[in-house]
């Protein structure tokens, strides 16, 4: 009975020292941006979610330009629950998406016909 109790024990202590970590970093998710604001201007690709950083000074800055071609958009939606890698928010299915070189950060750029357009990876929460 003791061994039992005392298993019990340190099965509940692990459990808490795992899970109390509060100093995780959770990656933004686009039903977690969609949430805060419906409107944004949002790209998903693997498991990162880039924001439309044309407004964002050090971004336009950096002199960025395009660099290897990485893929194209391949669906359009609003509904946070439809996102799959390539999906956006507003860019046109068939945006063609391109690395950014010479810029500090996780940047892509999107070609199209209003110019190119810098999306900024968000790797924090």
């Amino acid at each position: 009975m003791k061994l039992l109790l005392l298993s019990f024990v340190f099965l509940l202590s692990g459990c808490t020292a795992q899970s109390g970590n509060e100093d995780a970093v959770i990656k933004p998710t686009p039903e977690s941006i969609l949430d805060e604001n419906p409107e944004a201007d949002i790209l998903y690709k693997g498991s990162t979610v880039y924001k439309n950083a044309s407004e964002i000074g050090w971004v336009m800055e950096s002199g960025f330009s395009k660099g290897e071609e990485i893929g194209i958009v391949t669906k359009q939606t609003k509904k946070s629950e439809w996102f799959e890698h390539l999906t956006a928010t507003q860019l046109l299915v068939g945006t063609k998406l391109y690395e950014a070189e010479d810029v500090n950060g996780d940047v892509i750029i999107a070609e199209t016909e209003e110019g190119d357009i810098p999306y900024l990876g968000l790797n924090e929460g």
